[in-house]
């Protein structure tokens, strides 16, 4: 009887500890509207490529232009050879309608140290704009949230 109940209490500590590493709230991330001109560095001019130094750079088009949320790489994300998805849900300012953006991360990602997540050009035009409420997240290949960091205002009613 008494072995049964130990075995049960082991048996749930060790499924909420799952749970709990595998859904961590990221320590940081930061949002900033850049234009093009300073996204650009002084090696692109002799290649002609976008030189990304220690950054990763996901954007919903082509342009440089726009806000991006950015964050430092988690170090189980480094250490892992799993494909792994960032989904970043808005609201815009004036809006109650939520849009999602879906990235995927590169696989080579070893030597990097911050990923930079830009809703750019078209779907976001205006520097003066920030979204009234945000949530990412960090997803495996499975679906699951393994990172996730929100504003605020995302569950305020």
């Amino acid at each position: 009887m008494i072995v049964s109940k130990l075995l049960v209490l082991l048996l749930g500590i060790f499924y909420f500890s799952i749970i709990g590493v595998s859904k961590t709230e990221l320590p940081r991330l930061s949002i900033k509207y850049f234009q093009s001109s300073e996204l650009t560095r002084i090696p692109e001019y002799f290649s002609g490529k976008e030189f990304t130094g220690k950054k990763i750079f996901c954007r919903s088009t082509e342009a440089r232009e726009g806000i991006y949320f950015s964050f430092p790489i988690p170090q189980s994300i480094l250490s892992s050879p799993e494909v792994y998805n960032v989904e970043l849900l808005i609201i815009r300012n004036g809006s109650t309608e939520t849009e999602t953006f879906s990235f995927t991360l590169p696989d080579q990602i070893e030597e990097k140290k911050e990923v930079f997540v830009g809703i750019t050009g078209k779907d976001w035009p205006i520097s003066e704009h920030r979204p009234s409420a945000w949530h990412m997240s960090v997803k495996d290949s499975k679906g699951s949230i393994i990172f996730w960091k929100k504003s605020f205002l995302w569950e305020h009613e």
